[in-house]
């Protein structure tokens, strides 16, 4: 019985497998989460008018998630679940949505601008922590 009892102990019994938030496993999936969300967006606000309608129809709820869920993933299988990872891979998102998704053609009423971003930060929020407990459920089978 005490050989059971120890040997629990040490196991990880979580759902979810968890990992340790460090600068040196989270510095590749940031400095992608940075490229993705401010760096590209920029290349589209150069193009004009155009190039902000692209942004705004295809990337702000589509292309955006879609990195969401592949950042979050890939780290997740890789370290494991921590609370700190979707903060800061959220605050990265929605920092491109006050930078580059404010046009004025795009946003004529500031009520509007302000209720966006509002949905904005509570989808980039939900997804990043849900993608990335999803790897960290999926590490527990690689």
């Amino acid at each position: 019985m005490a050989k059971k009892l120890g040997k629990g102990l040490n196991e990880d019994t979580h759902f979810i497998k968890r990992g340790k938030f460090e600068m040196e496993t989270a510095k590749i999936y940031l400095i992608i989460a940075l490229i993705v969300f401010h760096i590209v967006p920029l290349a589209f606000v150069f193009m004009g008018e155009t190039g902000l309608n692209v942004l705004f129809n295809m990337f702000l709820y589509t292309i955006n998630t879609i990195f969401l869920f592949g950042i979050g993933l890939f780290y997740g299988i890789r370290v494991g679940y921590n609370f700190k990872f979707p903060l800061v891979l959220t605050l990265i998102s929605v920092l491109s949505f006050v930078f580059y998704y404010n046009s004025d053609m795009i946003f004529t009423d500031a009520n509007y601008y302000i209720m966006t971003g509002i949905i904005t930060l509570i989808v980039y929020a939900v997804f990043s922590f849900l993608f990335t407990a999803a790897g960290g459920w999926l590490k527990r089978f690689f």
